[in-house]
């Protein structure tokens, strides 16, 4: 059994915003979900959440997972998912995760455009790519293996422009949200 991808908004407007994105981007953007935190004791149980700019791009909440963003992509193509693969010792401990098929419906990514950790390096060595991450200790360790370089302004502006805008699907939700507030 494998565990459902809770996302909210239909895999065409992650689609959409990523090639958006893409359209302004001047290099390679590496977006990180983060990990979770840790335990301290039972009852203090935070739950996982994603980087809040991952998740708009369609990254699905998957610990330690990224989204590249290739210039010029259509939102598809040239848009990759790396999460690693967990095994089935892995799951006796941490449950259910969700499937491959799963993960492709709900992002708007085509499954051939997922990749493991270790194939992400061949893709954005020696490019200049950025990124944007939550600052784990993890995804730190990763963002310096990969020689990636911190988002600039420039960088970051297109996604500031992009959210600061809502989309149809965002403004249904607050519409939504105002009238059951009510």
């Amino acid at each position: 059994m494998t565990a459902s991808v809770s996302m909210t908004a239909p895999a065409e407007v992650y689609r959409a915003r990523r090639a958006k994105l893409a359209a302004s981007l001047s290099r390679p953007l590496v977006l990180f979900a983060g990990e979770p935190r840790a335990r301290q004791y039972a009852t203090n149980t935070y739950p996982f959440r994603a980087a809040s700019n991952y998740l708009y791009f369609g990254g699905p909440p998957v610990p330690g997972a990224a989204l590249l963003i290739e210039p010029g992509s259509d939102g598809d193509d040239g848009c990759l998912l790396i999460r690693r693969r967990i095994d089935f010792e892995e799951i006796v401990w941490i449950g259910d995760v969700p499937s491959d098929s799963a993960l492709a419906e709900a992002s708007g990514m085509a499954q051939r455009n997922f990749l493991t950790p270790d194939r992400l390096d061949e893709r954005v060595k020696g490019r200049r790519a950025a990124y944007l991450a939550p600052p784990c200790p993890p995804t730190m360790e990763w963002v310096r293996r990969l020689e990636l370089e911190p988002a600039s302004p420039d960088d970051i502006q297109p996604i500031i422009d992009q959210r600061l805008i809502k989309d149809d699907h965002e403004l249904s939700a607050m519409r939504f949200a105002a009238e059951v507030a009510v």
